[in-house]
């Protein structure tokens, strides 16, 4: 997809643990496509996820994610089961706002463009969020 969008055809691909391991490289552009969702959040890997992906990221970053999650519908998590390893700032009125949790994750290092039309906002879909470095 990037390698099409840039006009690109010498054009690496990768794939390791990247949350467990230094690959001893960086990469121009890190991606997690519908990597993040439920379960990556439930079991409280995001945090080694985001991290993960910033170390492999030189220029840019690609994710898809949902802007946000239910506590008790989407993750069957209580406030007290998700403060054990996520602020309680990024709840509001009980559902979890993960988009203001990856912009935050990556605070003023990164410019964030979220490529979601009307219709990924309404229905709260997986969308496309590209990170640029400033």
């Amino acid at each position: 997809m990037l390698a099409a969008h840039y006009g690109l055809s010498n054009v690496e691909f990768h794939a390791a643990d990247f949350t467990k391991s230094d690959l001893g490289e960086i990469f121009d552009v890190g991606m997690m496509i519908d990597f993040i969702g439920r379960s990556t959040v439930k079991k409280f890997r995001l945090q080694a996820c985001l991290a993960g992906l910033e170390r492999l990221s030189h220029f840019e970053m690609l994710l898809t994610l949902r802007p946000e999650y239910d506590l008790k519908g989407d993750l069957g998590m209580d406030l007290d089961e998700f403060s054990s390893g996520y602020p309680l700032k990024f709840i509001r009125n009980r559902r979890f706002n993960l988009l203001d949790f990856v912009r935050t994750a990556f605070g003023e290092t990164w410019h964030m463009r979220i490529e979601c039309h009307e219709r990924c906002r309404k229905y709260n879909l997986k969308s496309p969020v590209h990170f640029i470095r400033k």
